[in-house]
């Protein structure tokens, strides 16, 4: 006698009900939002940080440039740095008598440089000169005088920075009267114009820190406290 195989029985389940046993309560969602919101809050900041890592890097990179630029015309011009300016606060500055190692810059001008080693990625405001500020304790002001004339008496060599490896050139910088980069430092603002801000000589644009090239080349990443307390040894206000 042939035997039949029985069937199985299966529960149909309504869609609605399938839904219904997988959905999430509200203490569930509640719970996972929080989760969330605790995880997005501790990565937030370290990717921020990260951020501003990579624009720091950029910014050291820059002034690296820089600095090669102001040893070419060194070499070129006898071991004599370049002067911050030779005119009544007009072109030529500093930053185009290194014209012919960095082209494209134009000082002054409304859109400001079209070199981008002048720009400092994390300043908010661009000075249309440059963001970087050079040392004008070595890069000096050689107009001066009322008449104003030059002074090329005032002129650095290398041969005058006795402590090279001490002694900044370029700094990141910010205008003390206006919150935007700074194409200068010295003089009143290393001896009277102390402070960290956003419209003060110091900027910590980086991490409450700043880049700064000196004179033999190397980079060091310098807190503003630390820039404010040793501002005079830094710049070589008592002596190169």
């Amino acid at each position: 006698m042939q035997t039949i195989p029985r069937q199985r029985s299966f529960t149909l389940i309504e869609p609605s009900d399938r839904l219904r046993a997988h959905s999430f309560t509200l203490i569930e969602l509640l719970v996972v939002i929080a989760i969330i919101a605790i995880l997005a809050s501790m990565l937030l900041p370290a990717l921020a940080q990260a951020k501003e890592k990579a624009k720091s890097a950029i910014c050291q990179s820059n002034q690296k440039q820089i600095f090669s630029a102001v040893s070419l015309y060194v070499d070129r011009f006898d071991e004599w740095y370049p002067p911050q300016m030779i005119n009544d606060w007009a072109w030529p500055f500093w930053v185009d008598l290194v014209e012919d190692v960095l082209p494209d810059a134009k000082a002054g001008t409304t859109s400001g440089y079209n070199n981008e080693v002048f720009y400092c990625p994390s300043e908010v405001k661009h000075h249309s000169i440059s963001d970087i500020g050079n040392n004008s304790y070595i890069l000096a002001c050689i107009w001066v005088g009322a008449p104003h004339t030059l002074n090329w008496s005032l002129l650095r060599s290398i041969k005058q920075v006795t402590k090279p490896a001490e002694r900044i050139l370029t700094v990141d910088s910010k205008e003390p009267s206006v919150a935007m980069g700074s194409w200068y430092v010295g003089g009143g603002f290393v001896t009277g114009g102390v402070g960290i801000g956003t419209s003060k000589p110091y900027p910590p644009r980086h991490n409450m820190g700043m880049n700064a090239v000196f004179c033999d080349g190397h980079m060091q990443w310098i807190t503003a406290s630390q820039m404010v307390n040793d501002r005079m040894e830094l710049f070589g206000a008592n002596g190169l």
